[in-house]
């Protein structure tokens, strides 16, 4: 478990299951994070079962904990990961109620050091859309540098959409 002031990410339990199947399954996030069907609950049981070891799975979701509340406020996840090159792709995601507190940023920043030190990274780099305002304020804040633009990238509401590249050097 990794501890900031006000957040704790920790490993996915099966009682998260219930929580990553609504998650999973809102179509509004679907654009975000590349899904177009629904999971199914055995699927995310599985997936919590069997996802233990970040250099063998070349993924790893941290659940992001709200202290004061003592409630699950969202998740990290760092996936695509190459040994050879000791990168990955990261993303965050927080339930509504929750943004725009500061806890996003907090969460990022803990997790960038837990990548540094413990998983020996050398970089993350994520994929915002473009008109994801609030995603990219939080990464450039964390110190992610903007290095390109793939135009027309994702389809969305039946309309194409650029993807915005950015990078962190650990």
């Amino acid at each position: 478990m990794l501890q900031e002031k006000r957040v704790i990410l920790r490993a996915m339990e099966p009682g998260d299951v219930e929580l990553l199947y609504r998650w999973e399954n809102e179509p509004e996030v679907w654009d975000i994070t590349g899904t177009f069907a629904p999971v199914s609950r055995f699927a995310l049981e599985q997936y919590v079962m069997n996802s233990n070891d970040f250099f063998s799975s070349k993924q790893l979701r941290l659940m992001i904990e709200e202290k004061k509340h003592q409630t699950t406020i969202g998740s990290i996840d760092i996936f695509d990961y190459s040994p050879l090159h000791r990168r990955a792709e990261i993303g965050i995601i927080i339930i509504r109620e929750f943004r725009r507190k500061g806890l996003g940023k907090e969460s990022l920043m803990l997790a960038l050091r837990y990548v540094k030190e413990t998983l020996g990274l050398h970089q993350l780099y994520c994929h915002i859309h473009a008109d994801n305002k609030n995603s990219i304020a939080l990464f450039k804040n964390a110190g992610f540098r903007f290095v390109g633009r793939k135009k027309d990238w994702v389809k969305e509401s039946g309309n194409w959409k650029d993807v915005l590249f950015y990078q962190i050097l650990l």
